[in-house]
Parts: C-alpha cells; sequence; structure tokens
C-alpha cells in the first residue's frame, strides 16, 4: 500500500520469525519473548551469583572432606570403613555440583549433623563440622535456584498465554 505497510495476512520482510513477537507499540519495535530453558541452562545464564556461589561452595567443602577422609583414613591408616564415607561425601558432593540436587543437599545437612553429633560422643570433642557447613551452602544454594528458576518458569508461561491473546 501507500503506506509502506505490508497488505494484511502479509509479513514484514526484515520481521524475525521465531522468538518474536509485534508489540502493539508499532512497526519496528520488537520484543523477545522469552522460551523455556532447562535447569542447566538457566544457572549457567541466568541464576543469581549468590545461589551459584553456595552450590559450588558446598561441592567444594565436600570435595575437601572426601580427600581428607579418603588420605587420612584410608591411605594412611588401612581403615576399609572409611570408604563408605568417602562415596558418600563425593556422591553428595557430584549432585549438589552437576545435579543442583535439593535432596542431596537436605541429605548432607542432615548426614553432617549426625556426623558431628557422632564423632562428639565417640572423641569427645567437635569435629567434622565442615559438612554440616556444606549442606547448609548446599541448601541455600539449591533451594534459592530452584526458587528462581520456579519464577523463571511463572514469567515464561505468563508471557506466552498474554503474547497469543494478541
Amino acid at each position: 500500500n501507500q503506506y509502506g505497510q505490508p497488505a494484511q495476512g502479509q509479513m514484514y520482510s526484515g520481521q524475525p520469525q521465531m522468538g518474536y513477537q509485534q508489540p502493539m507499540g508499532g512497526m519496528n519495535s520488537y520484543q523477545y519473548r522469552p522460551r523455556n530453558i532447562s535447569k542447566k541452562e538457566f544457572f549457567k545464564d541466568y541464576a543469581d551469583k549468590k545461589n551459584k556461589s553456595n552450590i559450588t561452595s558446598a561441592a567444594v567443602m565436600l570435595y575437601i572432606c572426601f580427600a581428607i577422609n579418603f588420605f587420612a583414613s584410608f591411605i594412611a591408616s588401612g581403615r576399609t570403613e572409611v570408604i563408605l564415607d568417602c562415596i558418600l561425601l563425593i556422591a553428595m558432593g557430584l549432585c549438589i555440583h552437576i545435579l543442583y540436587s535439593r535432596i542431596a543437599a537436605v541429605v548432607t545437612l542432615v548426614y553432617g549433623i549426625i556426623n558431628v553429633i557422632v564423632y562428639y560422643s565417640v572423641m569427645g570433642s567437635v569435629g567434622g563440622i565442615l559438612i554440616p557447613i556444606a549442606g547448609v551452602c548446599a541448601c541455600l544454594g539449591t533451594f534459592g535456584l530452584e526458587k528462581e528458576y520456579k519464577e523463571y518458569i511463572d514469567y515464561v508461561q505468563d508471557n506466552m498465554v498474554s503474547s497469543a491473546g494478541q
């Protein structure tokens, strides 16, 4: 037509096709339509630094506890019963670090508290305090990440619904 606009049903030649929508405000301003992404992508690109830091710190603390247990108890003294403790520590660290598992975070916290109580009752002094600290960091990070991710998914769904109505 005479105003440079396409006829009804035609697209603008420069209009992006996927992930964009034309807003009510004008023909040359486009808004990005958010998309659903995995929790792993969300963590990598959008998660709050505090949650990332808590998750990474918890995993590193568990890796350190694993190394101390493995080298001090298993290698140095040859106590084979410590291997189960080592497996649990490395498994919880990996589940928290790679999968952002809230279950692993809670198990780490509970295990750490039980570990401190048992150590105190057997040895008479406080020991193994790094595990419950790692559990607290893991719980803060994984639950914070889950809350953040749920808010993002709700935001995406709200925007998809509102853009479908336009």
